[in-house]
């Protein structure tokens, strides 16, 4: 009910703000209408492991295209003339939202890689086609890592690297908390293989020009940018500039390369409470937390493996956005946000199948008990 009010409050709004005010609120329903329409149409298994085949895809098809960019030399976008030279950024213009994708999208691979894994150990499968699957996946996802680095986007493989952590930590409990439960675990070094595989790969296909990128972190203006957007935010505190109206509104707050006009504050925290206001921009960070921390709790306590992989991929997709919005804007992006939106919603779809499952079950256990 609460979600549906405010979805028809955002499109309300995006149709009756002049053009100028409605971008933001467009945006906003654009990451509503992910979020909604994926949490009410997943609640079978074939509905969110068919969208979360979707989302892999989608990100293995640019992933593949940014790898003919960087490795073919292939300069341009369909017909549009990049000029960037080697360079992998798949249909995207900016870097930093290619790998934003593709870390999203490797994170419910992964996820699908631990279910069919699992499945395939219980269903005793013969152990050389279930290694010979799992080191084709594991390259393939390789590969979409190599396309990250190639990007060159330092954010983008940070991330990356603190993603493929997170999933072994995440492993690393899994193993810990059922030692002499689920007989059949993806092994928490296949995490470790991952990222040493990218690495390897990267090697051979000049990831030296990613290091050199990162030779260069201590130029830039995003800290003055930063700290300029705090003034902002400490001028308009509770309900900020407007949504979509940071754009317009920082040229006042500039104090840094006035010869430019900045129109993102590389910072989604920063921005979503700048444009906002702190109290509401609290309520939608909150959420993404929440929905993080169930999603991690989903794959610790449940007993269906498809569950559990998809709750994996949602908890290090999730995770993904949380540590890259530190320094950059992918909440910004419609495409972006649409498809983080979907993962949220996957992650509340199968949050509530778990409980509904766990409650089925406390309810038949209940009526067996004299």
């Amino acid at each position: 009910m609460v979600l549906g009010l405010i979805g028809a409050w955002l499109i309300a709004e995006a149709a009756l703000r002049p053009t100028l005010e409605a971008r933001g609120y467009v945006l906003a329903a654009i990451g509503w209408l992910g979020l909604f329409t994926t949490w009410w149409l997943a609640a079978e298994r074939r509905v969110r492991d068919g969208i979360r085949n979707v989302l892999i895809a989608i990100g293995a098809g640019e992933a593949l295209y940014g790898l003919i960019q960087a490795v073919g030399g292939v300069d341009q976008i369909g017909s549009y003339a990049r000029g960037v030279g080697r360079l992998a950024t798949g249909t995207y213009i900016n870097r930093n939202h290619f790998a934003g994708l593709l870390n999203m999208t490797l994170a419910l691979a992964l996820g699908a890689l631990y279910t069919g894994y699992v499945e395939r150990r219980q269903r005793r499968a013969h152990g050389s086609e279930t290694v010979a699957w799992t080191w084709l996946i594991i390259a393939c996802c390789a590969a979409v890592g190599v396309a990250v680095f190639l990007s060159r986007s330092r954010a983008g493989s940070l991330t990356l690297v603190a993603m493929l952590f997170f999933v072994f930590v995440l492993l690393q409990a899994e193993r810990r908390r059922h030692a002499r439960g689920h007989a059949a675990r993806l092994p928490s070094r296949v995490a470790a293989l991952l990222l040493a595989a990218t690495v390897a790969l990267g090697l051979g296909y000049g990831i030296n020009a990613l290091m050199q990128r990162f030779a260069q972190m201590g130029e830039g203006a995003r800290p003055q940018i930063y700290g300029d957007t705090l003034r902002m935010i400490g001028d308009h505190p509770w309900l900020g500039v407007g949504p979509g109206m940071y754009r317009l509104r920082f040229r006042a707050y500039q104090t840094v390369d006035l010869s430019s006009h900045f129109v993102q504050a590389h910072n989604d925290y920063l921005q979503a409470a700048a444009e906002w206001g702190i109290p509401l921009a609290l309520l939608f960070w909150g959420f993404i937390v929440w929905r993080w921390s169930r999603a991690i709790r989903v794959f610790l306590t449940s007993r269906s493996p498809s569950r559990r992989g998809l709750a994996l991929g949602c908890a290090a997709a999730i995770f993904t956005i949380l540590v890259h919005s530190l320094v950059d804007f992918n909440l910004q992006l419609p495409a972006n946000l649409l498809i983080f939106s979907i993962v949220l919603g996957l992650s509340w779809a199968v949050d509530q199948s778990a409980n509904h499952t766990h409650g089925r079950a406390g309810h038949a256990g209940g009526a067996q008990t004299p």
